[in-house]
């Protein structure tokens, strides 16, 4: 199990179990760092401009996606009981045809669509540092894991300030 809490922001890969690593960034990091997921990286900056320390969701227009419509996936953040709970609202198309699933409406649980609890204590990680995040790792899903998929997550926010949602954007190399 990772020790996050010794998990400092952009101090290097930090090696989880089954070939996943994970990366931690500051919000105004070089969106260059994030290889081929930099132009959403890029958008996520620009967009949360304004003085706010997070955009949005209401601040992105649909065509901001175009070419990544399919690889995004949305979850919303709640704490009940103090307990730190993701709920996906948005898994895009690309994501459903790869997973063969869809658990759009679910709660992120470890071990469904292939959440472990390394997964989990990274988001919540994201969440609690306001930070964007960076992990990759092989799509073990129907037994796809010769596919190594890269994942940007980033925090938004409906008032601009405190974390609700994650939005993740998937990068599969020789999918589109």
């Amino acid at each position: 199990m990772i020790r996050w809490n010794k998990v400092g922001i952009g101090s290097g890969t930090v090696e989880g179990s089954d070939g996943w690593s994970y990366r931690l960034f500051a919000p105004d990091c070089d969106p260059a760092e994030f290889g081929e997921l930099e132009p959403m990286v890029a958008l996520w900056q620009r967009v949360r401009g304004g003085g706010r320390s997070y955009p949005r969701w209401k601040d992105f227009d649909f065509a901001d996606f175009i070419g990544w419509h399919r690889w995004i996936h949305l979850m919303e953040v709640s704490w009940p009981d103090g307990k730190f709970t993701l709920r996906h609202r948005i898994w895009g198309s690309g994501l459903a045809d790869m997973s063969r699933m869809d658990p759009t409406g679910q709660f992120v649980i470890e071990g469904v669509v292939g959440f472990d609890a390394e997964d989990i204590h990274f988001l919540q990680r994201i969440v609690e540092k306001q930070v964007l995040g960076f992990w990759t790792g092989p799509f073990f899903w129907m037994d796809r894991g010769n596919v190594r998929q890269e994942i940007a997550v980033a925090p938004l926010s409906s008032t601009g300030e405190t974390v609700d949602r994650l939005i993740s954007f998937t990068h599969l190399p020789g999918y589109r």
